[in-house]
């Protein structure tokens, strides 16, 4: 891949108004601006493309769609690290065995991806689009963010039942000893040995919950 230097993305994107006189209304031009702006909408889904035939008609609407599209085809060449995927790990990504992804490989469902030799391990990368069953184009990286952000409902959930059942033990304790630690437990300078290990406990549990 070729390295492009600061100087020469700025340059870049400077002269967007040479881009927009070049392409704006011409035929070959705007089917080019067409596949661009399709491929940076479903490579960028959150991306802010006018995909509208008004922009042919209108010429800062269209030099604003170009901006927006040369820059993200800058992010996407200047990104440190490009993440790729074993079938191991689409998978798991995708809630499904590996045999499905090898399926789908084999079926073209990850455009652009194929195997060169049979059983030969392959990875994929996230920004590879990914064909639904419904012929929807989506970026692996759709996926992949997907279920990081299902896990990351799971971890909340786990850490709010966790955080119950530390409550649930600490009134426990208070109804155990007629109130709370610092008026009931805490005052008691000689403690057996249950005594003890209620109030080690007992004090775990409140640092824990004050700290959450």
């Amino acid at each position: 891949m070729f390295m492009i230097t600061s100087v020469e993305k700025e340059h870049f994107l400077e002269n967007v108004d040479y881009y927009t006189d070049t392409f704006y209304k011409n035929s070959d031009g705007k089917l080019f601006v067409k596949i661009l702006s399709n491929f940076v909408h479903l490579t960028y889904p959150g991306t802010k493309i006018a995909l509208d035939e008004r922009m042919f008609t209108d010429k800062n609407m269209f030099k604003v769609n170009m901006h927006t599209i040369l820059k993200a085809m800058l992010d996407l060449q200047t990104r440190a690290i490009v993440k790729t995927y074993t079938t191991g790990e689409l998978a798991k990504f995708f809630g499904v065995s590996i045999m499905t992804i090898n399926n789908w490989i084999d079926n073209k469902r990850f455009i652009g991806t194929e195997r060169t030799a049979k059983n030969q391990k392959i990875k994929i990368s996230d920004n590879v689009l990914w064909v639904s069953a419904t012929t929807e184009l989506i970026p692996i990286r759709a996926v992949v963010e997907s279920w990081k952000s299902e896990q990351l409902k799971y971890v909340n959930q786990s850490l709010e039942e966790e955080a119950a059942a530390f409550k649930q033990t600490i009134k426990f304790f208070e109804e155990k000893y007629n109130g709370k630690y610092e008026d009931t437990l805490m005052k008691i300078y000689i403690k057996n040995s249950e005594q003890k290990r209620d109030e080690e406990e007992w004090k775990y549990l409140l640092e824990r919950v004050k700290n959450d």
